[in-house]
């Protein structure tokens, strides 16, 4: 269901000049987040990309070789049962690092890191990144304040899973995608996999995805969601999308 991006170069990547890079930097808001020379520290290091719809940037089990930065791409991060269902615990976009364990000192992933939406990337090896940390603590700073809201969205996610409606749900992971992954309107996206990261059939999203598109809340075509509107969307969605917004809004202002 998904490509490997864990060994070799991704696709479509290029290092680019580190002035180039500190310029694409801000379009990831972690960061941008720091003072031009912590940021300056990691840009020989920062490396483009781009993710494709179901690209792997980590497995369960194995360790992590880079953190990526997205800009407009977002990144799930999956638990796999043994019985072979999964479900989302979080995602990641340009407000933060896909890799956190990885930079804190983990051996290895306890979730699978899949990108449901596309887009591009800055990636780093971890090693150079920690060792940024050692020179500039600022950045351990703004990560651990990253880690606080992080594990606020997964602890709320989990809360939301268990108590909340699939619309409430639905709509809540559309407003959440939009946010993370900083497009205009429209994000490309399969129902297979906004299924997999609600944890539920795919036919019970279609159905729901088919109920909001008759109340003009979005126009799904060809792979692609157009939110139509988002007063709609946020009126439907449960208060777990505004609590986990306002965590992250708090962090990184």
């Amino acid at each position: 269901m998904h490509s490997e991006l864990t060994s070799g170069r991704p696709r479509d990547t290029d290092a680019a000049p580190a002035d180039e890079v500190g310029q694409r930097a801000a379009k990831n808001r972690l960061l941008s987040a720091l003072s031009p020379d912590t940021r300056a520290s990691l840009e020989p290091h920062l490396e483009r990309i781009t993710l494709e719809i179901g690209d792997a940037l980590a497995t369960a089990g194995k360790g992590w070789s880079f953190l990526y930065f997205p800009e407009d791409a977002a990144v799930s991060m999956i638990h796999r049962m043994h019985d072979g269902g999964a479900i989302e615990v979080g995602i990641i976009g340009n407000e933060g690092v896909v890799g956190l364990p990885g930079l804190l000192g983990a051996v290895s992933c306890d979730a699978d890191a899949i990108a449901p939406i596309p887009g591009s990337a800055l990636r780093a090896p971890v090693d150079a990144v920690r060792a940024a940390s050692r020179r500039h603590p600022e950045l351990l700073d703004v990560v651990h304040r990253y880690t606080h809201a992080y594990l606020a969205q997964v602890t709320q996610n989990a809360a939301c899973n268990q108590m909340h409606s699939l619309e409430q749900r639905v709509a809540r992971w559309l407003l959440t995608a939009h946010d993370r992954a900083g497009r205009a309107e429209t994000l490309p996206l399969k129902h297979e996999y906004l299924a997999m990261m609600l944890g539920v059939h795919r036919p019970a999203v279609s159905l729901v995805v088919g109920t909001f598109k008759a109340r003009g809340f979005v126009n799904y075509s060809r792979g692609r969601m157009h939110l139509d509107d988002r007063v709609g969307l946020e009126s439907t969605a449960c208060e777990c999308y505004r609590i986990v917004r306002q965590r992250f809004e708090q962090i990184l202002t």
